[in-house]
């Protein structure tokens, strides 16, 4: 087995990491499945219609004139799809995007812990990025469905952990075809692409800069020319909704909850690595504030928000162990332990709230309290 040659703290984060993940998928599956509505489930979510709609278009399937908008819309997020109707060969469409997206998340949950323990250089903080991440609302809310977002989050791991392990011009060729993949995942993800350029450059690296943005572009701009899409079918879908500040602090709780409170001890942290956090940061709302503010699209700030929060957790548990003569080790698996409760209980309440009693908006609250009055 592969395994088999890892360090026996490696093995156990290892087994640890995928089994806590598979008890993930089979809770998210479950609160999915009973909180439906909307003529959601499991499987079948918000955005799952038009990315069907891709899947049949890449298996051959007519697609009626009706339809053509939306799917034109959707091409602009062609990987998933595409590797669905490969698999969808010999299983059910559904059934292979549960496969893919599972495999996904596992796949994300590991390289996310290779890129915290590059970022942090501590073993221990990086598999506690990882328990984090694989808990979190949006992965059991987005993660299995008929979506493509569970791929996002997955090649943000891969070529942040990519762009840390692969240091020379050929590297740099590579990690732009990550960041090209990843557009072609999701189109919002152009500001991981923005981000690799505005970085490098900070740090003097143009020409590692210039192959990304060289590479990942001329990917991207092949598919799109080879799929006959125009700027103007990216335009027909997206009209503004759910913004505002409220919006935004909603994502925000739903995403972090209490770990927010925890990046208060971080600050250290933050100094120390403040080009990575803060140009993250900055490239990733740059785009997520014009659109709609859902805690799915703000997720994709987690690689410079999650590390933060456990390098705060910490901090927190040393300086109360330090106070009250508390066992440390103890003190920082009992934090964790929360954020993983709190998160779970969270996500039940978020689809119940949004599925069930189908509140999704502040004027679907308003019309409700009217509904009362």
């Amino acid at each position: 087995m592969v395994t088999a040659s890892l360090p026996r703290s490696r093995f156990f984060t290892f087994v640890f990491l995928l089994s806590l993940s598979i008890i993930e998928m089979a809770i998210a599956s479950l609160l999915l499945e009973n909180f439906s509505g909307m003529g959601w489930s499991a499987t079948f979510a918000e955005d799952s219609e038009g990315y069907l709609l891709v899947t049949r278009y890449f298996s051959g399937e007519h697609i009626t004139a009706t339809s053509h908008a939306l799917l034109r819309y959707r091409l602009f997020s062609p990987l998933i799809p595409f590797l669905v109707s490969c698999l969808g060969k010999v299983l059910p469409l559904a059934s292979a995007f549960f496969l893919i997206n599972s495999l996904l998340w596992i796949g994300a949950t590991f390289l996310f812990s290779l890129f915290a323990r590059e970022l942090l250089k501590r073993d221990d903080l990086a598999f506690t990025c990882s328990i984090i991440f694989t808990t979190s609302l949006p992965i059991m809310v987005w993660g299995l469905p008929i979506m493509v977002d569970m791929g996002g989050y997955f090649f943000i791991a891969l070529v942040l952990y990519g762009d840390q392990k692969l240091k020379s011009l050929r590297g740099a060729a590579v990690i732009g075809t990550g960041a090209g993949l990843a557009l072609l995942t999701k189109p919002t993800l152009a500001s991981v692409l923005l981000f690799l350029i505005i970085y490098h450059v900070s740090r003097r690296e143009k020409m590692r800069a210039f192959i990304i943005a060289v590479v990942g572009l001329v990917l991207v701009g092949s598919v799109y020319s080879y799929l006959g899409l125009e700027f103007k079918d990216l335009l027909s879908y997206s009209s503004p909704r759910h913004r505002g500040a409220f919006y935004v602090m909603n994502s925000l709780f739903f995403c972090f909850h209490g770990g927010l409170i925890l990046i208060l001890w971080s600050w250290k942290e933050l100094k120390e690595k403040s080009r990575f956090y803060v140009l993250f940061l900055l490239s990733v709302l740059s785009f997520y504030i014009p659109f709609v503010h859902n805690p799915r699209l703000l997720f994709i700030i987690y690689p410079a928000v999650i590390p933060l929060m456990s390098v705060g957790a910490d901090t927190l548990s040393l300086g109360l162990s330090e106070k009250f003569h508390w066992d440390k080790k103890a003190v920082f698996r009992l934090i964790i332990f929360m954020l993983v409760v709190v998160s779970n209980l969270l996500t039940g309440f978020y689809l119940y709230m949004t599925r069930t009693v189908s509140l999704r908006s502040i004027e679907d609250l308003l019309r409700g309290l009217k509904i009362l009055v």
